[in-house]
């Protein structure tokens, strides 16, 4: 019975121990900043595999970064030569609203994927996507005034632009 008993620990033991070894597989990051972190490290190890877990696993976590996401993951695809899943990662952007800003592609990272047959399509739904979102678009302003602004005070000017897609929140 005592050996029974000692038995049944030990496989008790072992289960959890594999549960815990899942669960730090599968870490869930509470901000972007950290996510993008371990995405770039394990990037920079040549861990593919592990970045594109680490992202796929936060696409829609993250869905302000969504755009960014994708083009990493396709790039992470891409670098294992896993070409169809790469465009699959853009396209799941397009179907998800976003669209890329054009110039965004053409680095020669993307040079292995644009040899792909589906990633023509991409770049016409892209564009499509692209000229409709401009149809409806206009610039946003933020004004963001001093501390205790007084209207009778003159102040410095500090004037900042962004483009490429983005938005306020983003820049």
């Amino acid at each position: 019975m005592k050996k029974l008993n000692i038995l049944i620990f030990l496989l008790l033991l072992l289960g959890y121990s594999n549960l815990i070894i899942a669960q730090s597989e599968n870490i869930k990051y509470s901000n972007y900043d950290d996510m993008y972190k371990s995405v770039m490290q394990h990037f920079n190890q040549q861990d593919y595999q592990e970045a594109i877990g680490i992202l796929e696993s936060h696409l829609k976590i993250f869905p302000e970064n969504l755009e960014a996401n994708c083009i990493n993951l396709a790039i992470c695809y891409s670098s294992i030569e896993m070409f169809k899943e790469g465009t699959d990662a853009l396209f799941y952007g397009l179907d998800n609203n976003i669209w890329y800003n054009k110039y965004a592609f053409f680095s020669e990272i993307w040079t292995p994927l644009k040899e792909f047959c589906t990633f023509p399509m991409f770049i016409e739904e892209n564009n499509l996507k692209q000229i409709e979102a401009q149809k409806n678009s206009k610039p946003d302003i933020l004004v963001l005034k001093p501390e205790n602004y007084s209207p009778d005070k003159e102040y410095p000017l500090f004037i900042t632009l962004h483009g490429g897609g983005g938005n306020i929140p983003g820049f």
